[in-house]
């Protein structure tokens, strides 16, 4: 789901991939287990709060322009109709859009478009009761479209929908009870129209809802696969040197090959001096700088067609000589010790320099026989990088067996 993820989010995919038929069941019911559910919510939120403000402002303009048909049609007391439209609904319903424009908590918008339908259906039940019996089926055709914005257009989630959907219906019958809004016969075939809308509506509402958290899982999922296949790549995302598995790769090929064609085979690590200290001062935006300035600056000191330079893991660095021998893999050590310090790159709490450095260890090997493997020269340049550090930091140090 974005360029560079947290780490619970890492987590987050690694729990996606393993509890996929749980998570599919769960979205059947719409209720996800945490923190799946508030991922959910954030997600639904960023998708879908540009249609719940457009919502609410149609569902406004088109409440306030049946206000016309007011004229045409209950003209003996469109005074008292208009009264409602305007003076009660349209204060409520604009002081509610305002809010969904500032306000960018999921649940709150949620509350705040359901109030406004249910609180702009109950408008409908007092309109209804102003134009009288006779007249009341054209009101109630408006009450129905409520209930369908609600559950549709307005973008809640089926929860919300489901209780709005509820309070209008008791809303409804209360009203009829109370104050006979329309005949008996009449009332009958507005309850049976009433609840096939309830029945029409609420359904759609509910896959709506299930499409978005089947879709929000597909995003988690994809996010996973291409996370793996990144992972199994050949090249570090944030350096652009490869990484660990290229130069397994690398290493194993050239180890062959220099056994083969009977010539060294040379390999440095590298690692960043006190970069934690660097870190922690300085903040990771900086550090993931200073990563990709060292990684090039490493890159710029070897052979482009025949050397390796690779991340070995956190700060740590390698780079793999083929047909280059101990003296000649030192030198090269010693241009990437100078290379880095020329970057120039601000340390303050270096113990060794004000600027940025490295330490450097240099391992040989010729592997014409069964003596040694690549495991050997990887070991002894990690030994020959730790004696480095030992001796006071930011120098390169060859592998001797003394």
């Amino acid at each position: 789901m974005r360029t560079r993820m947290g780490e619970g989010q890492e987590k987050l995919l690694e729990e996606v991939a393993h509890s996929e038929d749980l998570l599919r069941r769960k979205a059947k019911l719409l209720n996800f287990p945490e923190p799946f559910e508030s991922y959910f919510l954030n997600y639904y939120l960023e998708k879908f709060i540009p249609q719940m403000r457009i919502a609410i402002i149609l569902g406004i303009l088109l409440f306030s322009l049946f206000g016309v048909s007011d004229l045409f049609l209950f003209e003996d007391v469109k005074e008292r109709l208009w009264a409602v439209r305007f003076g009660v609904f349209l204060p409520v319903a604009v002081v509610g859009a305002l809010f969904i424009f500032l306000i960018r908590r999921e649940r709150v918008l949620q509350l705040i478009q359901t109030t406004v339908a249910v609180y702009a259906g109950i408008c409908l039940l007092w309109m209804t009761n102003i134009v009288g019996k006779e007249r009341a089926v054209f009101p109630f055709i408006g009450f129905l479209l409520v209930i369908f914005y609600l559950c549709t257009f307005s973008a809640v989630r089926f929860a919300f929908a489901f209780a709005g959907t509820l309070v209008l219906n008791i809303s409804y019958l209360v009203s009829e009870i109370t104050f006979a809004l329309s005949p008996e016969r009449v009332f009958a075939m507005n309850c049976f129209y009433l609840f096939t809308a309830d029945g029409l509506a609420l359904p759609v509402s509910y896959f709506l809802e299930k499409h978005s958290r089947d879709d929000f899982l597909n995003r988690l999922l994809l996010s996973y696969e291409k996370k793996k296949i990144q992972e199994l790549s050949l090249e570090d995302t944030l350096t652009g040197v490869a990484n660990r598995r290229k130069f397994e790769e690398f290493l194993s090929r050239e180890w062959e090959r220099a056994k083969r064609l009977k010539r060294p085979l040379s390999l440095l690590m590298i690692d960043i001096d006190s970069f934690k200290k660097f870190n922690d001062r300085l903040g990771h935006l900086e550090g993931d700088r200073a990563l990709k300035e060292v990684a090039q600056a490493i890159r710029r000191c070897v052979r482009d067609k025949m050397d390796l330079v690779a991340r070995y893991g956190g700060e740590e660095f390698t780079v793999i000589l083929p047909e280059t021998d101990l003296n000649g893999a030192y030198k090269v050590a010693q241009r990437i010790l100078r290379a880095v310090e020329d970057l120039n790159i601000k340390h303050p709490d270096s113990e060794v320099s004000d600027r940025l450095t490295v330490s450097v260890g240099v391992a040989s090997l010729m592997p014409s026989d069964d003596s040694f493997n690549k495991e050997d020269l990887v070991k002894r340049a990690d030994e020959a990088l730790y004696r480095a550090k030992e001796r006071g930091k930011n120098r390169a140090e060859k592998f001797t067996s003394v």
